[in-house]
């Protein structure tokens, strides 16, 4: 399934990729856990979110969202996120 990046969509991406780099972050560095099951955490606060049309709580859309290059679209104005970008699974 692929649709037009929108708003909504990025907000959900940054969101849990930070989510991860938090969980990761603070499981590494201040609980010095290094057997920390970040994609499992990180899976949660996903699921637990209000998902915009265009996504879904399964493990492909999720996977999709990890692994979105987040660089890319982070600069962009918001109304020429649809007309450049695409956000698929």
């Amino acid at each position: 399934m692929k649709t037009s990046l929108t708003e909504q969509i990025q907000a959900v991406i940054i969101a849990t990729q930070d989510c991860k780099k938090f969980l990761t972050s603070y499981h590494y560095s201040v609980l010095k856990d290094m057997y920390f099951d970040w994609w499992e955490e990180t899976q949660k606060f996903y699921n637990n979110l209000p998902l915009p049309e265009g996504m879904e709580k399964n493990n492909c859309c999720f996977e999709a969202v990890i692994r979105y290059p987040i660089r890319e679209i982070i600069n962009t104005e918001m109304e020429d996120l649809p007309k450049k970008f695409t956000f698929g699974y």
